[in-house]
């Protein structure tokens, strides 16, 4: 396998694993990513790690904990707006903040963000 591939495989694994809102493994595979990454797609990959422990900390109620994370992730990925590696950054900050904005009320939200990719192929 190359490394490229390698590098693929992992990334779609996160994905999956963000999206099934199965935060704790996600985080293991994305600070894989995070130690082998270029200097320039450290904070990106960092920045959706840290979203996604503080989405692990909100499902286990410890929201200050979950905002400190969630804030840091949004920080992290907003120079890679609008899109980076077809991921929908913007949309990501989006409804983090939305999270966030939440937890500061004391409410974990039902909905939880997603990894999107609007110019993905759509499968039928």
């Amino acid at each position: 396998m190359t490394e490229a591939s390698d590098l693929l495989d992992r990334w779609h694994r996160a994905i999956h694993l963000f999206n099934s809102q199965d935060f704790y493994a996600c985080h293991d595979v994305l600070e894989d990513m995070w130690h082998d990454a270029p200097l320039s797609d450290r904070n990106f990959y960092q920045g959706i790690l840290q979203i996604a422990v503080g989405c692990y900390h909100g499902q286990n109620r410890n929201h200050f904990g979950a905002m400190a994370l969630i804030g840091a992730g949004m920080a992290n990925l907003r120079p890679y707006q609008p899109l980076y590696y077809g991921l929908d950054t913007t949309l990501l900050i989006q409804e983090s903040q939305q999270i966030w904005h939440n937890l500061s009320q004391g409410i974990f939200p039902d909905r939880l963000p997603t990894l999107t990719f609007p110019l993905a192929p759509h499968t039928a």
